[in-house]
Formats: structure tokens, sequence, C-alpha cells
């Protein structure tokens, strides 16, 4: 974009400010989607390989992953592309504290990487929804690990066995994250990451099933009570939940609308 002030005979020049493709810039969002800001001018995107020090430096389609945890420097790595089984380095070292790497899971085809870095489709919770006392009652399908035992949203103090990250529901999420996101790799800035910038429709997907995936033992309880309307209205955690999840619902079914009613037009 330019934007220039007007011009009268008694001004010497035409005083332009540049900002977006090539120019100045204060952060990666004032340039277009395949630039980044560099030391306040939009740059192109390094390539896949090059060294890097942030993952706005690689696109939206690759961060700045740090195969070595004591490198000052990273790499430009294109996310979904590491094999399960294979291992990655989910930590980086700053300042003498080791940080998590970020995105370093997405680095995973499957998008998970499990706690010594090793890309995996996850375990799965053998008793998810039933009752507990203890994460004991909630073994894992490898026999060794445990999901959470949580409260219910009750008044009777139940406790249920929430998920793990093979279970069905974060599988879903998964895959609705990847629709959303390879629907605006190429067409969303680099600052704005997962955030929404286009595809409402695929990221309120994506959110709704987030969401009921992170909240999954609330859940439980919550679809029973008859004050569910009053939870959606005043509990941020719910009303979250049943924005991102009524937007999605709402906006699949006028895009249904609008492409029979395009039909039936066409066929007329």
């Amino acid at each position: 974009m330019i934007l220039a002030s007007k011009m009268t005979s008694n001004q010497p020049a035409l005083m332009v400010c540049r900002i977006g493709h090539d120019g100045e810039c204060s952060q990666s969002a004032d340039c277009t989607p395949y630039q980044y800001c560099n030391m306040g001018k939009c740059t192109n995107f390094k390539k896949i390989g090059d060294s890097c020090f942030h993952r706005n430096e690689c696109g939206r389609s690759a961060t700045c992953f740090y195969y070595d945890a004591n490198s000052i420097t990273g790499v430009c790595t294109q996310y979904m592309q590491i094999e399960t089984g294979a291992a990655i380095n989910v930590t980086q070292k700053i300042d003498s504290y080791a940080v998590v790497n970020e995105d370093s899971h997405l680095l995973c085809k499957t998008q998970y990487a499990n706690s010594i870095g090793i890309c995996s489709e996850g375990t799965k919770s053998t008793n998810k929804g039933q009752t507990c006392e203890v994460d004991e009652d909630c073994p894992s399908s490898d026999g060794v690990t445990y999901a959470k035992c949580k409260c219910g949203w009750n008044t009777d103090k139940t406790k249920y066995c929430d998920l793990l990250p093979g279970d069905d529901e974060w599988v879903d999420v998964r895959t609705k994250f990847n629709e959303y996101f390879q629907a605006t790799r190429e067409n969303c800035n680099t600052d704005a990451r997962w955030q929404q910038c286009s595809e409402k429709s695929l990221f309120n997907s994506w959110m709704c099933a987030k969401l009921k995936a992170e909240n999954y033992v609330l859940m439980i309880d919550a679809n029973t009570l008859d004050c569910m309307a009053n939870l959606f209205q005043y509990l941020p955690t719910f009303s979250e939940i049943y924005s991102y999840c009524s937007n999605a619902f709402l906006i699949k079914t006028g895009l249904m609308i609008a492409s029979l009613a395009s039909l039936l037009m066409f066929n007329f």
C-alpha cells in the first residue's frame, strides 16, 4: 500500500510512505503474506534449509527449527514432513534455560510428538469418559501412561477419565487443523500464524473441535444440564465453545444453502 500526501505547487516533492510488499515495517504483520519484517523492511521468506532465528522468517508453511538444543540459529523446516517414529528436538536452550521449541510437534506428519520428541500417533485413553477416583483408573493403550482423572461439571464430585492424544477427538482436531492450514498457508500473513485470517468456517470448525477436546470432561455433564444456556452465556469456557461451534454450523449451513440455490438457478 502506498500513502501519499496531496501536493501543491509550493511543495518541492511528493512524500511517500510505503507499507506492505517490499515496504517499510515495524512487524511482520505489516507485510504481505509472502514476506516478513527484517530490520524495518519487508523481505521475502527464507527458503527451506536456510538458517533462521525466528519462525516468521520461514513463512507460514514452515518453522525455524533448532535441531541442536544448544545452537543459536535454527533451520527453516517445513511442517508435517517427519515420519512416525522419527525423533525431533522439542527443546531449545536460551540463556541456559531449556524451553519448548515452538511448533515442533507440527513437524511430524501426525502433528504430535511425545514428551521425549518421538513423532507418533499418540496413545489412547482406554477408559475415556468413564468414572474414576485417581489417574491409575484411566490406563492408556500403551499400558504405561495414564490419562488424567478430572472432576466433571457436577455437584456430586464425580470424576471422569480424560482424553489422550491418540483418541478420536484429538485426531479430529488435527484433521481439522490441517484442513485450515492447507487452505490458508499461502494467503495468510506469517505473523498471524494460527489465528483466524481467512476461511472462517474451517477455522471455527477447528477451534470448535479443539475446545471440545480440551474440555472433554467438563462437557460430559454439561451436555445433560438444563441450565446449559446460562453456562454458554456466562462462563467463558462454555461461551467460547458455543460461539465457535455454532458459528461453524451456521457458516457451513449457509454455504450449503448458497450452493443449492446456485444449482437450482443454473438448472432453471
